[in-house]
């Protein structure tokens, strides 16, 4: 939640500071919402490749062991 301390000096009517006050908490509402939905943005796109990230690791492993396995067959055969 953003904080705005505003002071408005007397001689503003009272309708303009009351719309400049509606503009003002207006615009904090919809940037609040805006980083909100960046950070679930950022979190989505962080799992994303996370998972991308860790499925790379598997079948690196796994395509190690394979591998591995397949020479030692080969050179057992021989």
């Amino acid at each position: 939640m953003t904080k705005v301390h505003i002071t408005i000096d007397e001689s503003v009517p009272d309708d303009l500071a009351e719309k400049f006050l509606a503009d003002v908490e207006r615009e904090i509402y919809y940037q609040d919402k805006r980083e909100s939905s960046v950070a679930l943005a950022k979190l989505w796109w962080f799992l994303f490749v996370g998972t991308l990230g860790a499925a790379a690791m598997y079948w690196t492993v796994y395509g190690s062991i394979l591998l591995l396995r397949a020479v030692y067959m080969y050179l057992k055969s021989i």
